[in-house]
């Protein structure tokens, strides 16, 4: 499991203003809290997601751990106690760029290809800034529709790649673009601890400013490596 938490911070003087002006003002406080702290947890959670594995202070199996051609780097033993030298099968789909066999699309139709080999396309691509904004220059012109799934994941204004949405990622590791199979990726919750806040205590003796802590346990899990690639180099 991996553990992770987000801090949100009251100004002790809005709380007593809004408990001053009433009921109305202390949900309207409550609103912008909770719109804080769950911007704080998906950030935190995204960020985790895309930094690879080091087993104290990031302990998430990450998309770069688990979508390479390789064992993760400081996890030795293999993803899931697997290793690549023994069972070759379980690596993910890797691609180099070389712009001189084609442009971005070229080696994205590639690898949609390679992965989909298993019976199941990937059904999200994610990447840099950058590079999708690369990949928006090659398709201008082309509009899709999202599907309801990925709107519920929480992405709008996306231009999707034969029928797979395509989308950025601040954390996303330079010149890298990660094709996605949501049929064998999963991030898995721990009962006892998803989202469970704490009291609100002031942050010393000296600073009367008040703060809660909201913690969660889980970890990214994958059934099949081989259903999804990245291609690297891109520049």
């Amino acid at each position: 499991w991996a553990h992770g938490y987000s801090s949100i911070t009251i100004n002790r003087n809005d709380w007593l203003a809004a408990a001053h002006k009433g009921e109305r003002a202390i949900a309207g406080l409550a609103k912008e809290i909770q719109i804080a702290k769950e911007d704080g947890i998906r950030k935190h959670l995204e960020e985790e997601v895309f930094t690879e594995y080091d087993g104290s202070s990031h302990t998430f199996m990450s998309i770069p751990d688990i979508v390479k051609g390789a064992d993760p780097t400081n996890l030795p033993t293999g993803l899931g106690g697997i290793t690549v030298a023994d069972a070759p099968w379980w690596a993910a789909n890797t691609l180099t760029y070389n712009s001189a066999n084609g442009g971005l699309r070229y080696h994205m139709q590639r690898m949609v290809r390679t992965c989909g080999k298993i019976g199941s396309n990937p059904d999200l691509i994610v990447t840099t800034e950058d590079i999708i904004n690369k990949y928006e220059d090659e398709i201008y012109t082309k509009v899709g529709i999202l599907s309801e799934k990925v709107r519920n994941w929480g992405f709008i204004n996306v231009i999707p790649f034969e029928g797979i949405p395509v989308v950025f990622s601040p954390y996303c590791p330079a010149g890298n673009m990660y094709f996605l199979n949501s049929k064998f990726l999963s991030l898995v919750i721990h009962p006892d601890d998803w989202l469970k806040s704490s009291d609100w205590k002031e942050k010393s003796t000296t600073d009367l400013n008040l703060i809660s802590n909201t913690t969660f346990t889980a970890q990214l899990v994958t059934s099949a490596r081989n259903s999804m690639g990245v291609i690297t180099g891109i520049s």
